[in-house]
């Protein structure tokens, strides 16, 4: 897609495309947040039959040297992520409260980081316990890329899908998550519930499954149907951390 642009704008000062509405909102929104870097008008219509129209005008000059990756600092180490992935201006506030409360046990040495983003809890996983092999899993592939730059060098199994299909059985002696609950413009945790079910056949026997999640979810009274055993380990005005054990 950026080639895209690249290739076009000699012939043009002004590029029409459709985003299709079906798709996850984080396209649309990595579209024109691309957009925006090679042309100085980037303007949205409204949606129409699950389509909405992006209209680009004015080419920016010397766009090649305009880089993709986004840096983000936490704790003193940078991280990279390409534009389009979760929380671009900063580690969210939800995964921070977790990362601040995290601790993975010396015998927890299979971890899956389920819709890792840039990759960060997956990071700190390994940061904590040499052992671990982490799998980070994200529907979006330039989070998995991102996460790919971030880890690099370490004990890492990177997957792009947006299922656990595949990973059931691999007995992970935990998960870890900031499970998504917007999708376009609206709440919804229907995907995330279907994750829920999902992580239970991915864990080991008394494997743990620990989340951070915002309090008017109630997503407790969800996880009581699944795991044997749900408590909130921390809570502040905003989150809940939920640890369900298999």
């Amino acid at each position: 897609f950026t080639q895209m642009f690249v290739d076009f704008l000699p012939f043009t000062t002004a590029y029409r495309t459709v985003a299709d509405l079906t798709e996850p909102s984080s396209l649309v929104w990595t579209v024109s947040t691309i957009a925006s870097l090679y042309f100085n008008e980037v303007e949205q219509t409204k949606a129409w039959k699950k389509a909405r129209l992006l209209i680009l005008r004015n080419p920016k000059k010397n766009i090649l040297n305009k880089s993709l990756l986004n840096t983000i600092e936490y704790k003193g180490n940078q991280f990279l992520q390409y534009y389009g992935v979760f929380s671009s201006a900063g580690i969210d506030k939800g995964t921070k409260f977790l990362l601040e409360h995290l601790k993975i046990k010396d015998n927890e040495t299979k971890v899956l980081d389920l819709g890792c983003g840039n990759g960060i809890i997956g990071y700190e996983a390994v940061k904590q316990n040499s052992k671990v092999e982490v799998t980070l899993v994200d529907d979006f592939i330039l989070a998995i890329e991102s996460c790919k730059l971030n880890l690099a060098n370490r004990n890492a199994v990177f997957k792009w899908c947006d299922t656990l299909h595949e990973l059931k059985g691999n007995t992970f002696d935990i998960v870890v998550s900031n499970p998504p609950f917007h999708f376009e413009y609206e709440n919804n945790i229907e995907v995330s519930l279907s994750l829920f079910e999902m992580v239970y056949q991915c864990l080991r026997d008394k494997g743990r499954f620990v989340l951070v999640a915002n309090k008017h979810l109630n997503y407790q009274t969800h996880l009581k149907k699944i795991f044997s055993s749900i408590i909130s380990v921390e809570e502040n005005k905003k989150f809940l951390i939920y640890e369900c054990i298999k």
